[in-house]
């Protein structure tokens, strides 16, 4: 990114160069359904996501439904922005 772009600019550069993100942060941390919804109006209509599981779905639970549901659930909450806006991927 240019020294000059503010930390708030970095997704919107990003989309001039690049059509697609993969969402890394959700592994770590469920995002709010604000800070998803801000993905969406930040970024071109045609610009698409991929986000990562949770770890405590994958890693923790080893996604066994009966243990890991109640985080599944809220990170598909997290995420319905995206897929309303049909901008996920995977």
């Amino acid at each position: 990114y240019p020294k000059s772009l503010r930390k708030e600019d970095f997704l919107l550069y990003y989309t001039e160069i690049f059509y697609t993100n993969e969402i890394n942060t959700t592994f770590y941390n469920i995002p709010s359904r604000w800070i998803v919804e801000s993905w969406v109006n930040k970024t071109p209509q045609d610009f698409l996501f991929s986000a990562k599981l949770p770890q405590t779905v994958t890693h923790e639970h080893k996604l066994e439904l009966n243990r890991c549901s109640d985080d599944l659930a809220r990170f598909l909450f997290s995420m319905e922005p995206l897929v309303e806006a049909k901008k996920l991927l995977a």
